[in-house]
């Protein structure tokens, strides 16, 4: 199975070890250490903790951007590692996929981001990350209120995934 995990740090390394994340949503499970992914990037970028509802509030100015690595040419720097579970022999007893998230109430809109955790760690190689920013998206919320972001147009610095 191939997933892709999004991370807002450029320097993240690849090494992943499951954890309850600071930021979720109110209702999501607080207990279950995991990282979360998607088969697809819009999923991710949906699955941001308050990402999709503020990723059009990333960009700051002029100033701010020549002094932060975070940005370039004005647009907030993303980290994307490709997950190949099979690749990186994580048991499918670690894979949580979006029902089963649901089904035990741990992810009320993984139906929405096609949200997957994987509860064991693993390193995803070099390879299979790349760095990108992303110049052009649409944002709404759905018909639950939920935020979603698709159409975007990506923008690889370093590296690039298919």
């Amino acid at each position: 199975m191939i997933l892709y995990h999004i991370s807002t740090e450029p320097n993240h390394n690849g090494n992943f070890v499951p954890k309850v994340p600071d930021r979720r949503l109110i209702t999501e499970n607080n207990e279950k250490p995991r990282i979360s992914l998607s088969p697809t990037i819009d999923g991710c970028l949906s699955a941001i903790p308050l990402g999709g509802a503020y990723l059009h509030q990333w960009y700051k100015s002029k100033d701010e951007i020549e002094t932060n690595c975070r940005f370039h040419n004005g647009y907030r720097k993303f980290k994307l590692f490709k997950v190949d579970t099979e690749k990186l022999k994580i048991p499918d007893a670690n894979i949580y996929e979006p029902e089963d998230l649901i089904e035990c109430g741990f992810c009320e809109d993984a139906h929405i981001t096609k949200e997957h955790w994987i509860t064991t760690e693993f390193k995803v190689p070099k390879e299979d990350q790349a760095i990108f920013t992303v110049e052009n998206f649409r944002f709404y919320r759905n018909e639950e209120g939920y935020p979603v972001i698709d159409m975007t147009n990506l923008n690889f610095i370093e590296g690039e995934i298919k």
